[in-house]
């Protein structure tokens, strides 16, 4: 097996309700995945006798959001 540096990864989320009307609520919510944008690899070569022998190959995506608004009444 081939020792890599930790992986580390911290979503996060937001969520406000908030009346609009007599009978009508608001929600609006924004998740974000790898919130603080930090790399982390996923796959290494392991190809004995490669020159990128070792190296990381592969990472996680970058920082994405994601904003819902929801009306129930």
């Amino acid at each position: 097996s081939i020792p890599g540096p930790r992986q580390f990864s911290l979503d996060a989320a937001l969520q406000r309700s908030f009346p609009a009307g007599p009978h009508l609520t608001g929600l609006l919510r924004i998740d974000a995945t790898n919130a603080l944008n930090h790399v982390t690899y996923t796959a290494w070569n392991t190809v004995v006798g490669s020159p990128q022998f070792g190296l990381a190959s592969a990472a996680q995506p970058m920082r994405s959001l994601r904003t819902t608004l929801r009306f129930t009444f």
